[in-house]
């Protein structure tokens, strides 16, 4: 068989065309191993160090000079430098999750780029990590320093640098987001007028004892009823909420307005805290009404409310936790209701805190 003069280089072509490609493939799975050997993702913290982390104590400060310490006490997270105020346990416990288990990219700085990624402006967060030795150890016991850069909102991811080292990691936590809320004054503080912790996970509250000024006391209190095999059948509750006073038959409540108000409590926020050297000016000599709230497991939590202050404020004590905040005027009247305000369940004055 007789090949024509053109076939052969054509043969040839292609062979080396195919030689090309396998070669340029080739070399891009090589080129491909070498970046990924360059840029793999590795722990900010190595395990060991993330495992022994012992945390007794966290402080915060931000470039411009603020910085807040925040202590276990009682079981409890408090801000020492915004009156003992509650610190919200969970934004503790995520902050302290981010640092551990963050994972990204080491970035080599010679620092003169540093501000790039947020390092070494007012707007740097230095975290710190103390041991049970903070106030023994001249030292304060430091466990662990990192400073938080800028966030990266496209992955909820932030950078960080250890203090001293050169190096930029863009890691995939991002604990920025928790210390930009500086409602009362400081990050991670417990939001809620009701904290988190009350009545607890698990647990529910089964009773709300108001006493308001030259009033009745009466309390919405939770009852449990025995039903019928038919009510059993057909799906229906066994609680039921009453309106209790004194010298008075219990009176059951409409179910939607009691799970209004205690929905509400514990959805409800502070304005800001109070400094309680500050309570005489406020009237808390002389509160204007009480909330003492019961768990199902006996735990009590009481608020004082005080009457208004400058621009409409109250006070609210939280003689429980000893903490105290400001409230507006809507929000103070709403915690110690009238007792008709349950009675008639076509005005339901918690509905628009609900919606919102």
């Amino acid at each position: 068989m007789r090949l024509g003069s053109g076939v052969f280089p054509k043969l040839l072509l292609a062979a080396l065309l195919v030689g090309l490609l396998a070669a340029d493939q080739m070399f891009d799975r090589a080129a491909l191993e070498e970046r990924n050997e360059r840029v793999r993702v590795e722990r900010f913290l190595p395990v060991d160090e993330a495992d022994e982390l012992l945390v007794a104590a966290i402080s915060v400060t931000k470039g411009d000079g603020a910085s807040f310490l925040y202590g276990r006490a009682e079981g409890v997270w408090r801000c020492v430098d915004r009156y003992g105020v509650l610190a919200s346990e969970a934004a503790i416990t995520r902050l302290l999750d981010s640092v551990r288990n963050a994972s990204g990219l080491a970035r080599a700085s010679d620092g003169e780029r540093a501000a790039e990624y947020g390092f070494d402006t007012p707007d740097t967060w230095r975290v710190t990590f103390h041991g049970p030795g903070l106030m023994k150890d001249p030292d304060r016991d430091v466990r662990l320093e990192v400073e938080v850069g800028n966030a990266r909102p496209s992955i909820d991811g932030c950078f960080l640098r250890r203090p001293g080292q050169q190096e930029i990691w863009a890691v995939d936590t991002n604990p920025r987001a928790l210390l930009g809320d500086e409602q009362g004054g400081a990050p991670l503080l417990e939001p809620g007028l009701v904290p988190v912790i009350f009545p607890g996970e698990g647990r529910r509250t089964v009773s709300a004892e108001i006493e308001r000024r030259n009033e009745p006391k009466y309390a919405l209190a939770m009852r449990q009823v025995k039903l019928s095999p038919e009510e059993v059948a057909s799906g229906a509750s066994d609680i039921r909420w009453v309106l209790a006073m004194q010298g008075v038959e219990d009176r059951e409540v409409n179910p939607v307005q009691a799970i209004s108000y205690l929905s509400f409590l514990r959805m409800v926020r502070w304005q800001d805290v109070l400094d309680p050297e500050a309570l005489g000016k406020w009237g808390m000599d002389s509160p204007m009404a009480r909330l003492m709230l019961r768990s199902d497991d006996g735990r009590t939590l009481e608020l004082l409310v005080g009457p208004p202050g400058p621009g409409g404020l109250h006070a609210v004590v939280d003689d429980t936790m000893k903490c105290a905040y400001l409230v507006s005027g809507d929000v103070a009247r709403l915690l110690t209701p009238d007792v008709e305000e349950f009675i008639f369940p076509n005005n339901n004055p918690w509905q628009g805190w609900l919606q919102r």
